[in-house]
């Protein structure tokens, strides 16, 4: 036990061999004030070599890690401003792209539509001709006009200014629109609006003789069936 103590103390006293110490024939000869003021001095001498020892390299370490931390944030905010210069740079070039390929597409349209007017006006000067030719020939419409009535599977040869043939015509005269069904011979304008009904509407009215009011002037419809009048002449 005595060994280990020893050793310990040897150990501790390696370790602090280098730090100040007070000198002993000083605490034993010295008056009071003299002990105090070297205890101070003293004091002040370990204090100095701590700072020595422990606290400037603390501080130069300290001092170092905040400068690598601060080149390393340095260096990453130049790296995403690179980053985002070179994003605006890719961008800028990417809007100059589309902006040109919309004017590369724009250009195509017009010429592409400056073909189709010059085809249209071709086909329209090589029809002009080929009607001038027929009229030369002896051209006459209601001889040789053989378009085909518009109605699907009829093939009777549609009236003169017409898309449709007598059977599939409104029968009333200068109309050329399509009548409203086979049993019908009006077309929608023409025919009375009465369901079921399929007579000739009267003139600036909705409604045939039979169920158009008598009153003068009035083109309202009957009031009833067996009626004459509308409901306001109805009296």
């Amino acid at each position: 036990m005595t060994f280990e103590n020893e050793t310990k103390q040897d150990k501790l006293k390696h370790k602090y061999a280098k730090y100040p110490r007070l000198d002993p024939n000083l605490c034993a000869f010295k008056d009071e004030e003299t002990i105090e003021t070297a205890q101070i001095e003293h004091i002040k001498k370990i204090k100095a070599k701590i700072l020595k020892k422990y606290f400037l390299p603390t501080i130069s370490i300290s001092f170092i890690i905040i400068t690598v931390l601060i080149c390393s944030f340095a260096y990453i905010y130049i790296q995403q401003n690179n980053q985002i210069i070179q994003l605006s740079s890719n961008t800028s070039e990417m809007e100059k792209q589309i902006s040109e390929q919309k004017q590369e597409i724009k250009r195509l349209s017009n010429r592409q539509a400056v073909q189709n007017n010059d085809n249209e006006n071709n086909n329209l000067t090589n029809k002009l001709q080929e009607m001038r030719q027929i009229i030369q020939n002896g051209y006459t419409p209601d001889k040789y006009d053989e378009r085909l009535c518009t109605i699907p599977d009829c093939n009777s040869r549609a009236n003169n200014g017409s898309y449709y043939c007598s059977r599939h015509e409104c029968t009333v005269s200068g109309c050329h629109e399509q009548i409203i069904n086979d049993n019908s011979q009006y077309c929608l304008l023409h025919q009375c609006i009465i369901p079921d009904c399929t007579n000739e509407r009267q003139a600036n009215s909705y409604y045939c003789f039979s169920h158009e009011c008598l009153y003068p002037s009035c083109h309202k419809k009957r009031h009833s069936d067996w009626g004459m009048h509308c409901a306001e002449h109805d009296n």
